[in-house]
C-alpha cells in the first residue's frame, strides 16, 4: 500500500494572490508592516512577520522601501548641481 499524499495545506494566498499585492505596492516604498496590514485589509488574511518577509524578499526578490521620507531641504535639481561642480 501506498500512502497518498496530497502536498500538504492549502495555501491562505494563492500565487495569483501574491501577484496582485506585489504588483500593488512595487515601487511604492512600502515595509513588511505596512505590507502585513494591506493583506489584512484587502485578503482578511493574517500573515506573520517573517512569512511576508520571505515572500517578497526571497520569493519575489523586491527590494528593501524606504524607511525614511526624502529630505524636504534637498533641491530638486541637486544632481545637477553636483554634475556642474
Amino acid at each position: 500500500m501506498k500512502p497518498e499524499f496530497s502536498g500538504g495545506y492549502t495555501p491562505r494566498l494563492r500565487k495569483q494572490e501574491w501577484d496582485q499585492v506585489v504588483a500593488q505596492i512595487k515601487g511604492k516604498g512600502y515595509d513588511i508592516e505596512q505590507v502585513s496590514a494591506l493583506i489584512l485589509k484587502q485578503k482578511a488574511v493574517h500573515y506573520s512577520y517573517e512569512m511576508v518577509w520571505y515572500k517578497l524578499r526571497k520569493e519575489y526578490k523586491l527590494p528593501y522601501g524606504k524607511p525614511y521620507l526624502d529630505n524636504e531641504k534637498m533641491p530638486k535639481d541637486a544632481g545637477e548641481q553636483i554634475q556642474k561642480k
